[in-house]
């Protein structure tokens, strides 16, 4: 009997002592957390590392109230993280800014947290972009397009990246892909319907493309030079100084009807109030070597004002003799 009574009260000896022991490591746990949620803000490094431990202890723990503090503490990290990028980033520290958002963006996801995981999607979007605009300051294009397309990685509705990154691929003269960027681009601001960066890039695209075919026209390369505007016109259908130099480059092949075809183009395309007495003198050029005396003569009269009046009168009256 005394030994039964012996073994009883050294077993609960000891499950007493267990018990204390997980008393204090759950008091340690709750302080740690509680010190975290009151200075996450002010000093979100130490934060983390104390919600880490937090959570270490309830883990092996594994008890009812040491998992309800676990989901707190895991709750809490997602902020702590996130001002630890902050923190890190107004350092200098921009790598481990970067992987301190991440973490916020992983471990919120992790508690279904979309909001916060928003909020870090949208902040790594930002911080990406502004690293590539300093890198792109200093020239370092190669590093500035990496970071931009890890921005758009988080968010591709964040416009100017998409020009950044092409101005960068310009500098490095890449052009085959400035162009593809510029076109993914235009598709982003069209879901976006941000008709002003759409028309941005456009410029940036059609304005590179037609002095690439200048180029080539002055190089005596017309066929070159309508390859390229041809491309340019996938950018913009409705930009009449595109149609006018596929115009003269037929022009140099002798192509009339394509030179009638394109300046008809451009004249639907001219704005209201634009000058359009060279596209019709152009035209009505193209009309007298093809043959067209009539439809020449219409056009030279259309033409027959400002800098193209006395060529245009010449043709009627001294060439073509149009009634």
């Amino acid at each position: 009997m005394r030994r039964i009574i012996t073994t009883t009260v050294v077993a609960f000896c000891l499950a007493a002592i267990a018990w204390g022991a997980a008393a204090q490591e759950m008091k340690e746990a709750v302080d740690l957390y509680n010190g975290a949620a009151t200075s996450f803000k002010q000093n979100p490094q130490q934060a983390v590392a104390d919600l880490q431990k937090s959570i270490a202890i309830c883990e092996a723990l594994n008890s009812e109230e040491s998992g309800k503090l676990a989901s707190s503490a895991r709750k809490l990290l997602p902020d702590a993280y996130f001002y630890l990028a902050q923190d890190l980033y107004k350092k200098q520290k921009t790598k481990e800014s970067f992987e301190a958002m991440e973490t916020s963006k992983t471990s919120s996801e992790a508690i279904g947290d979309m909001k916060r995981a928003n909020r870090a999607t949208r902040t790594l979007s930002s911080l990406y972009f502004q690293q590539g605009r300093q890198m792109q300051l200093v020239k370092d294009y190669v590093e500035a397009i990496e970071l931009c397309k890890k921005s758009l990685q988080q968010n591709d509705r964040v416009l100017d990246v998409w020009i950044v990154i092409a101005q960068c691929q310009d500098s490095l003269k890449r052009y085959d892909d400035m162009l593809q960027t510029l076109k993914d681009g235009m598709d982003a601001a069209q879901r976006a319907a941000n008709l002003a960066r759409k028309t941005d890039m456009q410029v940036l695209a059609t304005n590179h493309l037609k002095a690439e075919a200048i180029k080539r026209q002055e190089a005596k390369d017309p066929k070159g030079a309508i390859a390229i505007l041809t491309k340019a016109l996938e950018f913009d259908a409705h930009d009449a100084t595109i149609y006018q130099p596929l115009a003269v480059a037929y022009a140099s092949l002798k192509e009339y009807e394509e030179v009638i075809k394109n300046v008809d183009l451009a004249l639907e395309c001219l704005r209201p109030g634009e000058d359009n007495t060279g596209l019709y003198f152009m035209k009505a050029s193209a009309q007298q070597a093809n043959g067209d005396t009539n439809g020449a003569c219409e056009s030279y009269k259309l033409a027959a004002f400002g800098t193209y009046k006395s060529a245009a009168e010449h043709e009627m009256k001294d060439v073509l003799k149009c009634k």
